[in-house]
């Protein structure tokens, strides 16, 4: 997306890909957080819900690649420091899902238009990352001169604690080239012909953005950083620099204490019962408002178990954790957040 502004109309991108060896078709979910709404899209859904969009895409050949372009309004200045979360389920026809992404961006009222994001971001002072994870990073920018940019270029040096070899251009707004040169470790995203509109011409599209994967190097010492920027170049004018993102690498994610608020989040009282337990564990929930939560469930060395989102109404209810039913005897670690606040224990599978 670009930056996610309080109030303002704000483009989104979605690309998918067939990456099987056979035709493919099925559909396409995009489910929203609170406050948010579908201004137009590229391709309109099929089916449009209070907070999801369907789409059913054909015949897909292998290594196919679609991309939505879609106009969404933010909420406003009230949900200044909130998170928004955008999740992807594709579905092949049978109704098996396919794929999933969870997207966060922070909701901002006074922003920087040109900017870098990393993923995993579990925040915290640390944001922890585990050695097994792919980092995937984002550039995004805006034009907010006073006439159109024929050209944009991206320079990324790529950090040392990162294996340049495993680096893969993901996706963009518009077409884009990409060249790595090793000696000097950069990485560069040339936007050839972009005709990129000013934002006082037409805001929603004067922002763009290019995204790439890439693994950490084998062999690095626990908690090594890794850290990242970019300089991104408009036509002839000197770069912009982005922010530094930062990780921290782990081989499990430890619980940091500093973002934990054990039993309770804002507004709303949660307990797990029964702890030890058997063959089903249940989350005790005592809000004071109805909100939407994503829940995650990690084993000790930090595997991701569930990935989830509930939707909490006001009042007492109990909520089954059913994934839970067929893992091994051990001990996992729950976390609930509202991206805010995070609530966290320790639970005990005995049989």
């Amino acid at each position: 997306s670009g930056p996610t502004r309080c109030g303002f109309n704000v483009p989104f991108w979605v690309d998918f890909e067939n990456n099987g060896c056979v035709l493919q078709d099925g559909l396409l979910q995009l489910h929203f957080s609170e406050g948010v709404s579908l201004i137009e899209a590229s391709i309109m859904p099929e089916n449009i819900l209070t907070d999801t969009l369907i789409w059913n895409f054909g015949q897909m050949f292998p290594r196919d690649r679609q991309q939505l372009q879609l106009l969404l309004q933010m909420p406003g200045v009230e949900a200044i420091g909130d998170s928004i979360t955008v999740t992807a389920l594709a579905y092949s026809r049978d109704g098996t899902m396919a794929d999933k992404y969870v997207y966060t961006s922070e909701i901002l009222c006074a922003y920087d238009p040109n900017d870098k994001l990393v993923n995993p971001n579990r925040g915290g002072e640390n944001n922890y990352a585990l050695f097994s994870e792919t980092m995937e990073y984002t550039i995004r920018f805006q034009n907010t001169g006073n006439d159109t940019a024929f050209t944009v270029e991206i320079v990324d040096t790529i950090h040392p604690n990162l294996n340049l070899a495993t680096l893969q251009p993901l996706s963009g707004s518009h077409h884009f080239t990409s060249l790595i040169d090793e000696p000097s470790r950069t990485v560069r995203f040339l936007f050839e012909n972009i005709l990129l509109p000013d934002s006082t011409t037409n805001e929603p599209l004067s922002h763009g953005y290019v995204s790439f994967s890439i693994e950490s190097m084998d062999g690095l010492d626990e908690r090594s950083i890794i850290e990242n920027r970019a300089g991104i170049y408009f036509d002839f004018n000197p770069p912009i620099i982005t922010n530094t993102v930062s990780n921290t690498l782990v081989t499990t994610i430890p619980v940091d204490v500093t973002s934990v608020r054990v039993g309770e989040l804002e507004g709303m009282r949660v307990g797990v019962y029964p702890n030890p337990f058997g063959d089903m564990v249940q989350l005790r929930v005592e809000a004071e408002r109805g909100e939407r939560l994503q829940l995650r469930i990690f084993d000790l060395l930090g595997r991701e178990i569930a990935d989830e989102f509930l939707n909490i109404r006001k009042g007492e209810q109990s909520i089954s954790i059913e994934c839970l039913s067929n893992v091994p005897p051990g001990a996992y670690m729950i976390q609930l957040t509202n991206f805010k606040q995070i609530w966290s224990s320790k639970i005990i599978k005995n049989r």
